[in-house]
């Protein structure tokens, strides 16, 4: 399936309009394809008789782009209408969807799934580039604001209980980014509690 979302085979009078059509197939610039003649044009007897096309293979190579067109198709087989564009930074893929609680889910369950399907199907075609991140009407920035507050509200009940403070059962992607918050944090001690995909956050005092 990726496969053939990265391809696109075309019969053209020439490379140049091969790769004009591929652009407007993928809706991406030239320089994110690449061109394989497969066959090659023929101008036939006196430039009229028996003139044959060129026959092109494109095939999208560049990471964000690619990951576009995946996303896209993952939303389409999960029954959700959006579409995607590339945001700031470059590695950020946003879904514009009025279906917008549907593609976060609960927790972020959905959109941290999508994320984690797309870069490891684009780790298969596109080896060695970054990872990119899906994010959907401003979701990942609402979520780091309310990691950081949860990150200070556990280190205020240590230090003013002089114990710990446990955190609520969170995603794993949630625990890795609430435990780097933690660990700035000067005379903290962070650990994790539970097994699977849900996990909690120990906050502690350093003796």
């Amino acid at each position: 399936m990726v496969q053939e979302l990265l391809h696109f085979r075309v019969s053209a009078t020439g490379l140049p309009e091969a790769v004009d059509r591929g652009v407007q197939y993928f809706n991406c610039n030239r320089g994110d394809l690449e061109a394989d003649i497969l066959q090659p044009p023929r101008q036939g007897l006196f430039g009229l008789f028996g003139r044959k096309n060129a026959v092109v293979r494109l095939r999208v190579i560049n990471r964000v782009q690619a990951g576009r067109l995946i996303l896209e198709k993952l939303l389409s087989l999960i029954g959700i209408d959006a579409r995607v564009e590339i945001s700031t930074p470059a590695l950020t893929l946003n879904i514009i969807s009025d279906q917008s609680a549907l593609v976060i889910g609960r927790h972020g369950q959905t959109i941290d799934s999508l994320e984690i399907v797309l870069n490891g199907l684009l780790d298969r075609v596109l080896p060695g580039g970054g990872r990119l991140v899906v994010d959907c009407d401003g979701y990942r920035q609402r979520r780091l604001a309310a990691l950081q507050g949860l990150a200070r509200k556990l280190v205020r009940q240590a230090r003013e209980s002089g114990g710990t403070a446990i955190s609520e059962s969170l995603p794993g992607d949630q625990c890795r980014i609430l435990q780097q918050l933690l660990t700035r944090m000067p005379g903290i001690t962070v650990r994790t509690r539970g097994q699977g995909h849900l996990k909690k956050m120990v906050v502690g005092l350093k003796a």
